[in-house]
């Protein structure tokens, strides 16, 4: 049985660059993401509203699928990835066929592409 790698993303809050690793968040609300680098464990802070975890799921690029991740599903759509209870994640339509439609992640095929995500590129999302 493989293992399953629970990890997160978040973009820097001064950099605007994304950092990829553990998640931490204080109390006062500020979140960061904890990764290593050689010897030492750095972090950075991040945006918490940017905050994703990875859903265990490549595209068929071999890209990690993200929340908050903007995918093309073949023909089927395009789709946001959302987070759901207890570490699982579903499927927004955000194409007209399929607008505002809920579906498990388990619905994604082997033509499922990452095109973006909802913070860098809102422009997909037409609402």
């Amino acid at each position: 049985m493989d293992k399953r790698i629970i990890k997160f993303r978040g973009k820097q809050t001064e950099h605007d660059v994304w950092v990829y690793g553990n998640l931490l968040k204080w109390n006062d609300g500020d979140s960061y993401i904890c990764f290593q680098c050689k010897d030492d464990m750095n972090k950075c802070q991040v945006l918490g509203k940017t905050v994703g975890q990875f859903t265990g799921l490549h595209d068929k690029n071999g890209k990690e699928i993200y929340e908050g991740d903007i995918v093309k599903n073949g023909l089927s759509g395009t789709w946001e990835i959302l987070p759901l209870e207890r570490g699982s994640f579903s499927l927004l339509g955000i194409c007209e066929k399929y607008k505002d439609s809920n579906f498990d992640i388990a619905a994604l095929n082997y033509e499922a592409e990452v095109i973006g995500n909802i913070f860098d590129n809102p422009e997909l999302i037409k609402k």
